[in-house]
């Protein structure tokens, strides 16, 4: 009985270790989602430029009188 005990728990213990090992993300998931991280932010960062360049345009055609 005692002995079915201590295999039980040993062999739970040796599956909870080999089965730690296979858990989180790989390397390759990390560097990619990191990447994808700064292109965004580039993306982000690009269109905000662009839309207050465009801001500025549109405010000068808007302040300017119409010829009639």
């Amino acid at each position: 009985m005692l002995r079915n005990i201590i295999g039980l728990a040993k062999t739970s213990i040796q599956f909870m270790l080999n089965k730690r090992k296979a858990q989180g993300l790989s390397i390759t998931t990390i560097i990619l989602v990191v990447l994808g991280l700064l292109i965004l932010i580039a993306l982000v960062a690009y269109l905000s430029t662009r839309f207050t360049a465009f801001k500025g345009g549109v405010d000068t055609a808007a302040s300017t009188p119409l010829a009639t």
